[in-house]
């Protein structure tokens, strides 16, 4: 009885695959009015489709055909042929499945074109590692096999060799190929949006360093970010910021950039005066998110409510004595209204050693806060005086 099921099996199945469709069929299923050449690929398989329940015959195949759409264009279709078994040893065909296209026809941008495309959002190109990359050793360089996916979208890879920052105490030299896609919405538009994805990565070598090395050195990122800082400082008011003899003195300028100053030179002055914990690593103009925040929280208490700093506080600044000479380098401003102070923190920073003393240093702001009235009663207090002298006696 074994024997009779195995017959029939093999008899079934030996049906089922003695009429794959020839070269000949399936080229006539792959030609109309258009097509140029059909190149059938390999010699065929037959593989079971779970969704149909059935058996296909597949057959990889190249179509090059004039393109409908763009006049002018081919398109290569890389694709597959598809049939399904229909019984008694029997195929019907299904489709053409096009796994990948390819235009000819157009210009493929030059190198200089797309680095200067990548140039202009490094960040979107390298991803994640443009957080991680210290050095540029090679590239990005083009590998020269352009893919024209439609005439709105070309797909080409690009070779970096670059040393990345792996752990807090090694780096490595890595070769990472990405592979980049421009997009436009318009043949005739210049390339409007990219996309890059990491593809394969080859780790060439690596070397040890203490945390600290590895900590200050500067990734691509920081770098960008430093340059932008450096460029946005020089569009700031020019600000020289001068020696100071101790921490009243210093808090003593700020305040009165606050005061008298815009919201540019404050930024300009704080930039160039806050501590080293508000730097990101690496740099001594890139503020850290901590940084950020406080610089644009001061901006925003002195400059951006319906009273102003100079509205609150005395040209002359009215220090809190007590308060103050009981903080160690920390000095409070009073207000012109009861319960209003600010305060700023100060500690010396920086230097250099010459003959084992420590020259050059600065004082640094270490904490900065701004303090407002809103209230009702407070505005109508403050514009009831009809001269300034009264609420500020030591204004001039």
């Amino acid at each position: 009885m074994k024997h009779f099921y195995l017959l029939i099996f093999l008899f079934l199945f030996t049906l089922s695959t003695q009429a794959q469709p020839s070269d000949a069929e399936i080229r006539a299923k792959l030609t109309d009015a258009n097509t140029l050449s059909v190149k059938l690929v390999g010699t065929g398989v037959r593989s079971w489709n779970d969704a149909f329940g059935n058996w296909e015959w597949r057959r990889g195949a190249e179509v090059l055909k004039k393109s409908t759409q763009y006049g002018g264009l081919k398109v290569m279709l890389y694709g597959t042929a598809i049939y399904q078994y229909t019984g008694a040893g029997k195929y019907a065909w299904k489709q053409f499945y096009v796994g990948q296209t390819k235009y000819d026809g157009l210009p493929d941008p030059n190198e200089d074109e797309i680095m200067a495309f990548i140039n202009a959002d490094r960040a979107k190109f390298f991803g994640y590692y443009y957080g991680k990359i210290v050095a540029l050793k090679e590239g990005p360089t083009l590998i020269p096999e352009l893919n024209w996916e439609t005439p709105m979208r070309v797909v080409f890879k690009m070779k970096v060799v670059s040393e990345q920052i792996a752990s807090n105490t090694k780096l490595e030299t890595v070769e990472q190929l990405y592979e980049v896609r421009f997009y436009r919405d318009e043949m005739t538009q210049p390339w409007q949006r990219m996309i890059s994805s990491f593809g394969e990565r080859k780790i060439l070598s690596s070397r040890e360093l203490n945390a600290e090395e590895v900590r200050r050195m500067p990734t691509l990122a920081v770098i960008e970010a430093n340059r932008q800082i450096n460029e946005r400082m020089l569009n700031l008011p020019q600000i020289t910021i001068p020696a100071f003899k101790d921490a009243n003195e210093a808090a003593t300028f700020v305040y009165r950039q606050i005061r008298e100053g815009t919201p540019e030179s404050v930024e300009a002055v704080l930039r160039k005066m806050m501590g080293s914990y508000y730097y990101q690593n690496g740099s001594t103009t890139l503020l850290n998110g901590q940084g950020e925040e406080t610089l644009q929280r001061v901006i925003e208490k002195a400059f951006k409510g319906i009273h102003k700093f100079n509205n609150q506080y005395c040209a002359n600044p009215v220090v809190d004595v007590n308060r103050t000479r009981s903080s160690r380098n920390r000095v409070y401003f009073m207000g012109v209204v009861n319960n209003l102070a600010s305060q700023i923190a100060f500690e010396v920073q920086g230097g250099k050693y010459v003959d084992g003393v420590k020259t050059d240093q600065e004082w640094k702001i270490t904490d900065i806060q701004i303090y407002l009235r809103d209230d009702q009663e407070v505005r109508d207090f403050i514009n009831s005086f009809s001269d300034w002298k009264k609420l500020c006696p030591n204004d001039k």
